[in-house]
């Protein structure tokens, strides 16, 4: 990292843990290095007001997601810059969105972070009650108890014991879970878009995104296409862990498709990434890292759109056509 020093070890503002901050010339960001938050950047103003913030009341929600970016994005220090997540005043809203609130997307994210410390079936995890509980997005170390047994109950752990740190095995039944999370429903044919819904957009996505989507295949469903009676985020979260995939415009960075691509990424449903020429400077650190179609008004976005999901997805169970 070009111009980077490091200072004396701090408290990490999400937990107080111990910390190793390096500077970066005058930037007014630090790079965090925390065992248990993993790595992460924070606007300085921002980490020396954190326990005067709403948001410090759940702190161990934003350690959860600096964790598991940080875990996710193996960038190292000196990468310029390292893909890590990125706590600013104008990423916080977004960041808030995708923080798991319900137990069970707790324990699905710590089952997911499990499986990723597997080298074969069977293999027996170590996780450290100290510093792991951020895995699960736990609170404390009584709660990272709760989940594992919660996982436990439901069939996806073999079994585990605790004395300091605590060893875990996934059960078959647990590997399938997690290949469930992550491929999403295998019968599903549904591509759910998600997209800023600006009347100038409408002709856009019928005309462009629409059509890619069902020549490779799959059905698109746009919210505010879809009739239906149910409360609208809870309808939608209902329909992303059903879809095959996610396609996310972050044109006009609407904070309601970061969410909805963040929900789906912690589902592990694969997500393509579009965005429009004018937007593409204003797209947030901590995506930016992604492979975006990039599109403008009259270029061939629908031929890429249909080559990326094929590619991506595989080519679905509709007819559609294959180009």
């Amino acid at each position: 990292m070009a111009n980077e020093r490091q200072t004396d070890q701090d408290s990490c503002p999400l937990c107080n843990a111990g910390v190793q901050q390096h500077l970066r010339g005058n930037s007014s960001e630090a790079f965090l290095e925390c065992p248990r938050c993993g790595n992460f950047v924070i606007h300085l103003l921002l980490a020396r007001a954190w326990q005067t913030t709403d948001d410090a009341q759940v702190s161990y929600l934003f350690s959860g997601y600096t964790r598991e970016i940080s875990d996710r994005e193996l960038s190292p220090i000196g990468a310029d810059p390292p893909a890590w997540a990125t706590l600013t005043r104008k990423t916080l809203p977004s960041i808030r969105q995708r923080l798991p609130r319900t137990v069970s997307e707790r324990a699905e994210k710590l089952l997911i972070a499990i499986h990723a410390r597997t080298s074969y079936f069977g293999d027996q995890v170590r996780l450290n009650l100290g510093t792991d509980r951020t895995l699960g997005y736990a609170a404390n170390q009584e709660e990272f108890r709760a989940l594992i047994r919660l996982l436990k109950q439901r069939e996806f752990l073999e079994d585990f014991k605790v004395d300091g740190t605590m060893n875990v095995t996934l059960s078959a039944k647990g590997v399938d879970e997690v290949d469930r999370l992550r491929r999403g429903t295998t019968d599903s044919a549904t591509g759910f878009v998600a997209m800023s819904f600006d009347p100038s957009l409408t002709t856009w996505f019928e005309t462009v995104v629409s059509p890619a989507i069902e020549r490779a295949g799959y059905r698109p469903l746009r919210m505010d296409f879809h009739e239906h009676n149910e409360q609208i985020v809870d309808k939608m979260l209902a329909e992303i862990r059903a879809a095959r995939f996610v396609v996310a415009d972050f044109s006009q960075h609407r904070h309601g498709v970061y969410f909805e691509a963040g929900f789906a990424m912690g589902l592990g449903r694969p997500v393509i990434w579009l965005v429009r020429e004018q937007d593409v400077s204003d797209c947030h650190f901590d995506t930016r890292q992604y492979p975006h179609l990039v599109w403008k008004d009259g270029d061939d976005l629908e031929e890429r759109l249909f080559n990326r999901i094929r590619a991506t997805i595989g080519q679905g169970p509709l007819q559609g056509s294959a180009g």
